[in-house]
This record gives structure tokens, sequence and C-alpha cells, in this order.
């Protein structure tokens, strides 16, 4: 090779040189500034609390909103949606956005800063259309005042609620066969559910043209009957199982759309004696918690038998922890026979356990001859998501009833808007030492 060639051949990789170091400056100084920018202002949102309720502040699903965002004056619809049981957004019914991550657990909505509108445009059914609209203005990082939408019954309906409880606990229970007879006749038979409220799946007719004429429907558990349809009746055909038939009778007369509450009390066919607690040798031990490690009462937990998948085969037990967050045969719905000190006999295999309305699973290797500890950690949320559930009760700490807790919600730090502290000082560190790498590479 000439020396010409040679020294073209060096300018040519100087130039490609060149251009690598003039494109790592480049990003050495657009990166940190998208980062401070453009980053940080998409991180910029403040959020609300939505609920859908009825007259006693319990969930109800089937409404329709619609959000509207509003600038300058101008309504823009920004998502629809209908609620969920709980009366929260159900998010796979949102239509306008793109995503769903804006939506957050228990009713949590998290927005960018702005003026937005929450209008019901369809009242669930059995329920009058609520036709205020809630206007909010989302600040960065502050959470905005919570938007509660109750509705009333349709004027023209009179409301039933009837739930079926254990008597000493007060918890609902399942499986119980209703009836609404109106004079002497049987409308219709229902049955409840696992909250102890009636529903319409399982629920059949006794006489069609009565039955027309009611026009009974349940919604959210609610019993919904026309008004001037004469006088009803509701009693029990069947007690739910492990209990003994409750024999009253409700009789009321169909003039007004005032609720009606009925509660439905049961003793259990045969009482679990703890006079001389029966040793537990296999199986394990529950103790629910909060997070300052006291133990929590009337908590609903589940165990269930599952397979190798993880696949539930079987409910073994049911019921409310007690004074020590465990286990409690007198407060169990199912399994109160295999409950003795806080403990739970079981067979070997594998097990999930539960507190009931949280989505955490927990699993145990059941084995021959052992009875190991097991606990449940339930922060502050779980807890106040657990107090606000339809239909479920209070859940109090055995050592200490009146602490005051503090959550990440209160604690009045603002989070970086860029997710991390930090994250500019890295790219700049890590980019600095790109940029140092080329230099040597050129050197070279």
């Amino acid at each position: 090779m000439n020396k010409y060639a040679y020294y073209f051949e060096w300018g040519e990789k100087m130039k490609i040189k060149k251009k690598i170091l003039n494109i790592l400056m480049a990003l050495a100084i657009a990166i940190p500034m998208v980062g401070a920018g453009s980053i940080g202002s998409s991180f910029a949102v403040g959020s609300i609390n939505f609920k859908k309720v009825d007259s006693k502040q319990r969930g109800i699903s089937g409404a329709e909103i619609t959000c509207y965002k509003i600038e300058n004056g101008v309504n823009t619809q920004y998502f629809k949606a209908k609620t969920d049981i709980n009366g929260f957004i159900d998010t796979s019914t949102v239509t306008l956005l793109e995503k769903t991550d804006i939506f957050a657990s228990y009713g949590k909505i998290n927005l960018e800063p702005g003026d937005y509108k929450f209008i019901e445009k369809k009242a669930p059914e059995g329920y009058k259309l609520n036709t205020t609209e809630f206007v909010r203005k989302i600040v960065d990082n502050e959470a905005a005042d919570p938007i509660v939408i109750q509705n009333d019954y349709e004027s023209n309906k009179i409301a039933i609620e009837v739930k079926t409880v254990d008597k000493n606990s007060g918890y609902g229970i399942e499986g119980a066969q209703i009836q609404l007879i109106s004079g002497k006749e049987n409308v219709t038979t229902f049955i409840t559910g696992k909250n102890g409220m009636l529903q319409m799946n399982g629920s059949t007719i006794d006489n069609q043209e009565i039955y027309n004429k009611l026009q009974p429907k349940v919604v959210n558990g609610v019993l919904l009957i026309n008004m001037g349809t004469g006088d009803y009746t509701i009693k029990e055909k069947k007690a739910p199982s492990g209990y003994k038939l409750n024999t009253n009778q409700w009789t009321y007369g169909t003039v007004n759309n005032k609720m009606q509450d009925i509660i439905i009390e049961h003793e259990k066919t045969s009482s679990v004696s703890n006079e001389n607690p029966k040793k537990i040798d296999t199986g394990f031990k529950l103790e629910v918690i909060n997070e300052e490690y006291d133990p929590l009462k009337n908590v609903k937990v589940g165990v269930y038998k599952v397979d190798s998948k993880n696949k539930i085969i079987e409910k073994v037990f049911v019921g409310m922890t007690g004074d020590n967050g465990s286990f409690d045969s007198k407060k169990a719905q199912k399994g109160g026979e295999l409950v003795s000190n806080g403990a739970i006999s079981l067979e070997p295999g594998r097990y999930m356990y539960k507190a009931d309305g949280l989505s955490k699973n927990y699993y145990i290797d059941v084995k021959e001859g052992q009875v190991p500890k097991k606990i449940i950690k339930l922060s502050q949320k779980d807890i106040t998501y657990l107090n606000s559930k339809k239909n479920s009760d209070l859940i109090n700490s055995k050592t200490n009833n009146n602490k005051n807790y503090t959550t990440a919600n209160n604690n009045n730090k603002r989070l970086a808007k860029t997710g991390s502290e930090n994250s500019i000082a890295y790219t700049l560190s890590g980019l600095t030492l790109l940029v140092s790498g080329a230099f040597i590479f050129i050197k070279k």
C-alpha cells in the first residue's frame, strides 16, 4: 500500500469515528434533558377515588359512567366504563382509552393534572339515575376529593334485603332456600350466596302468573318487587347445610318503597365443644396479624384442598378468626369440627389458604405428624379495604383497637416525577463513561 492510499484510509476511519463521537455527544446532551423534562411530565399525576353505592353505601355494579376532561371550557370524553360489584370502575368495560393502567386498586384513578367531570349516564337495573355532575380538579401528586355516586331504588319498587346469618358470629351463610309468598301462594324460591344474601342464580318460579305481577328481581343482593300488588311473606324453606331451619315468617304490605331488612338467624345442628379440645397432630395453625404484629379477629379466611397445579379441589374451611387471630370453631361457616386451639386438622396433601376478599393466595404442603404455624400479615391498606367491603364487619385488633395508623398516602412525601430520584444522575454517569470510552477508542 502506497502512502497516499494509507493516508486516505486513515482519513476515512477518522471521519467515521468523528461521526460516532458526535452522536454520543448529542445523546449526552439530549437524554438528560428528556429525563428532566418530558419523562418527568409523563409521570406527573394526581389521583381520585371513585365509587358507586346504594343508600346503604354498598358498592353496586352496572352503572354506566362517562368521564370528561375539561379544557378551556370544552368537555371532551376521556373514558366510558361500567362499575363492578364493588362499585369501582370495571376496567374490562373501559372504552376511549388505549390503556387502562390509570386505574389502580380499590377505586383509585390516576389522572394527569387538569379538570375532570364524572357523570352517570345510565343507572344500574332497579335504581334511579343520579343526575349530579361531579367536577374535580386534579393536582400533581395530590388526591382530590373522592367521588361517591349514590343511587336510590326506583320509586315503583319495594326493596327487601334478606340475609341469612350464623347466630353466634353474625356472618352470612350460603345455601339457604328463601321463599317469596303472595297471600298463600308460593311465588318464587331464592338461594342465598356466600355473603348470606339473595341471588338470582338457582332461583325457581313457583307461580308464573303472580310472578309476572310482582316481577321480583334481585339487584346487588336486594329483592325488588312491584308496588301495589298486595301483601307478601318471606320465609325460609330450607336451612343451610349444618344449621337448623328458622321457622319465623315476615309479612309486609307492598305500599311504599321503604327498604325492609330481614335477618334470618341460624343455630348449628350440633355445637362444637371446646371444654376438652382435641389434639391435632397433622395440619397447621394460622395467625392473622397487622403490620405491628397484633392479632386480628373477625377476618374471614378460607382453606382449600388443591392439586399439584394449585387448582382447587375442595373447600375445607371457611370462617372468621377469633380473638387471637387464629381459626375459631365457633365462627366457622364450614369445617368448624376440624378446628381446635386455633389449629385445623387436615389430611396430608397440598392446601391453599387466604384472607377472603384479597387476591393473594398462600400454599402449604401438609405433612403427617406436623402442625406448623403460618402467618398472614395484613397491611393497613388491606384492612381498610376489607372494612369497606360490602357486608363485611370491622376487623379489630385484640391488643389495641384504637391505634392510629399511617399509610403511604399520608406521609406528605412527593414522589419524584421520573419514578426515581436518582435516574438522571445515573443517566449522566453512564453517558460520561460511554463518551470517555469513545475518546479512548478514537486515540487507538
